[in-house]
């Protein structure tokens, strides 16, 4: 599913208008009837109340009155600002309440706000109608004291396009924002429905068709993508009677050290559980019998370590860069000389694509022009404290900059960059970007990290293309924290728990 920026959605909303005749006051209409359906979904009587603003959020607002009033809700419409800056579709329908006998009260500055306490609190639903997605400047004066109060007192809340008072184009809070239990957003997300803090103000979002032709040049345009579950299953590789172990791919997971088994355990389960064939682990000799006891179905191929570097044996090496469909590297690895020297041999002569995770990136990040000599397809898993170390960028400005700052470094150094965190977005050289809308808190836990890379080498193993792997694998991790979640509580989860959930998720 596309995404899309605010003056996207402008666009995308003239161009229906201008180029495909459907009038303005139609998609109104449409969108209208949409949010009905949530009403009703929700609550089939009872009084709401509809804030609306003055542009055509607020349109859409006087049209939801209109139609709940004739499926007999008492409704309540509260306009903020000055009737005569309503104007075109939204005045349409502005003018049609009147005559319907629906209650419209203005306010103002001088509203008393504090009876609105009482009267939200007694209210069944509030409608959120007040912004939409044009905000661009913090919310202040009358609109601030009363997305408080709705904040303070509604029971629930359903927000229409965006909840009001969110950055459509980064999901910021502009100073103060509508909580909304669901929002019903139109024809497509916009960025600030999906990054945070706008998805958590967001709540459940729906995305209503209100007949915006999906072949529009300015959405077939759009490069930015979420995926829906359906997108996701149909992408996964299909698994054959016939098959065998070798129908499925060999990782090779270079990971693990003395006091890191773990991450080396949980990489190499995870490839298995998301179908991989051969999972191949290659270790420190001297953790070889703990591999072994963790993950009993690894292949192990140890390597030494001296004061010259490591230690492997020439024909295992060649093997390793030659006959593996996929080679992870630095779950768990280290920060010694030796670990540095592993992982640019690697990347240089390696026949297969790369996924570098957690220590590997630390590794690189002095050296990034490495990542430009390998001739084959990278893939690059940063949480945002590795992603500011490569880059030089604070943390706090890859948080606020999370789609800028994984494809400017996608194209510049030709690799696929997986930047995690709360809402993962993976960036591809192509300039293609998809942000991630599965997983919750509970995998905020150490090893998940770990268990992703497994996860996306199996992908690719599997023949799953370097791109749709990456996304994908970002998807599934997802899906399985919010299955164990919900089996087991968040609280309680672990990075194992993740390589069990993707048998809960894909059986």
């Amino acid at each position: 599913m596309k995404v899309v920026y605010n003056s996207q959605m402008r666009l995308i909303d003239e161009s229906a208008i201008k180029d495909y005749g459907i009038p303005g006051i139609i998609l109104m209409e449409n969108a209208a009837i949409s949010v009905v359906n949530a009403v009703e979904t929700y609550k089939q009587s009872g009084k709401i109340l509809i804030f609306c603003g003055q542009g055509n959020n607020g349109g859409d607002g006087f049209a939801v009155a209109r139609h709940l009033n004739q499926k007999h809700y008492q409704v309540e419409v509260f306009i903020i600002g000055v009737t005569e800056k309503i104007v075109g579709d939204a005045k349409i329908n502005y003018d049609m309440l009147e005559p319907l006998g629906i209650n419209v009260t203005l306010i103002s500055q001088h509203y008393p706000i504090e009876n609105l306490n009482q009267i939200i609190g007694t209210s069944d639903l509030v409608l959120d109608c007040i912004f939409g997605t044009g905000l661009s400047r913090e919310v202040t004066g009358v609109y601030l004291d009363v997305i408080n109060m709705v904040n303070a007192y509604s029971s629930y809340t359903i927000a229409v396009d965006i909840p009001s008072g969110i950055n459509g184009d980064t999901g910021e809070i502009m100073g103060v924002a509508i909580k909304a239990d669901e929002t019903v957003t139109f024809a497509l997300p916009k960025i600030g429905n999906l990054l945070y803090p706008g998805a958590y103000q967001s709540g459940e979002l729906t995305v209503a068709d209100i007949g915006i032709p999906q072949n529009i040049p300015r959405i077939e345009e759009a490069n930015i993508f979420t995926l829906t579950k359906e997108e996701a299953y149909s992408k996964l590789p299909k698994r054959f009677p016939w098959s065998n172990k070798g129908s499925f791919g060999k990782v090779s997971l270079i990971a693990g050290s003395k006091n890191m088994t773990g991450a080396a355990i949980l990489s190499g389960k995870a490839a298995y559980r998301i179908g991989s064939g051969l999972v191949r682990l290659i270790i420190p000799e001297d953790i070889q019998p703990i591999i072994q006891q963790g993950l009993a179905e690894a292949v192990t191929l140890p390597y030494g370590i001296d004061g010259s570097g490591y230690i492997i044996n020439r024909d295992t090496f060649e093997q390793l860069c030659t006959q593996s469909t996929v080679i992870g590297i630095g779950p768990g690895l280290g920060q010694e000389d030796y670990a540095y020297d592993f992982l640019q041999d690697i990347i240089k002569k390696s026949q297969c694509p790369l996924v570098i995770d957690a220590d590997g990136l630390n590794l690189i990040a002095n050296n990034k022009d490495l990542l430009k000599r390998c001739s084959n397809q990278i893939i690059i898993t940063p949480h945002i404290g590795e992603m500011s170390r490569l880059t030089g960028k604070s943390i706090a400005w890859i948080k606020g900059n999370p789609i800028d700052t994984a494809s400017e470094f996608s194209k510049e150094y030709g690799v696929v960059c997986v930047l995690k965190d709360a809402r993962t977005i993976v960036s591809i050289p192509d300039g293609e970007v998809y942000i991630n809308q599965t997983g919750n808190q509970g995998m905020s836990t150490a090893g998940s990290g770990d268990v992703l890379t497994g996860i996306i080498c199996g992908l690719i193993a599997q023949g799953v293309s370097v791109n749709e792997a990456a996304f994908l694998g970002v998807y599934f991790h997802g899906a399985s924290g919010d299955w164990v979640a919900k089996e087991n509580g968040m609280r309680a989860l672990m990075a194992g728990d993740l390589c069990d959930g993707l048998g809960g998720i894909l059986c």
